[in-house]
């Protein structure tokens, strides 16, 4: 009886206290960085609900790679298009809510840095979400 009930409580626990992001899963064995390393390709990007994805292809490119830079010793995210490359430092936020990046094309009027926080955080389908004067940008990467 002990036994069973220790059971039920550490199930209880697990699910109701491993569920970091809105959309995210249960459970995960993978770290947010883990998860968001690696090649990504971007499906979505609105600002304020309006659909941005071909602007954004125009300008900067939908191939996403976040990785850690060994030689600068930073995180860094590169954007590619067809034509050029562009280069981005970033860090993980305190308690893995999201991403901090510098230099951000994402949103040009955020004097350089974006915020962005996971909704969605899984190996091959991550959302982010981010907030400046009350303009809402959100990508969908996979």
């Amino acid at each position: 009886m002990k036994k069973t009930l220790l059971l039920c409580l550490l199930l209880a626990a697990v699910v109701c206290g491993c569920k970091k992001y809105e959309d995210g899963p249960l459970i995960s064995f993978r770290s947010a960085k883990s998860r968001l390393l690696g090649h990504h390709t971007l499906t979505k990007f609105t600002i304020n609900g309006v659909d941005s994805l071909q602007a954004m292809n125009d300008r900067y490119g939908v191939k996403y790679y976040f990785y850690y830079n060994n030689s600068l010793e930073h995180y860094t995210l590169m954007i590619e298009n067809d034509k050029w490359q562009s280069y981005h430092e970033f860090k993980f936020m305190d308690k893995n809510t999201g991403i901090e990046i510098r230099q951000s094309v994402l949103c040009p009027s955020c004097n350089g840095e974006a915020e962005l926080y996971y909704i969605k955080l899984m190996h091959n389908d991550i959302h982010l979400k981010s907030t400046f004067n009350s303009t809402e940008y959100y990508l969908e990467l996979e």
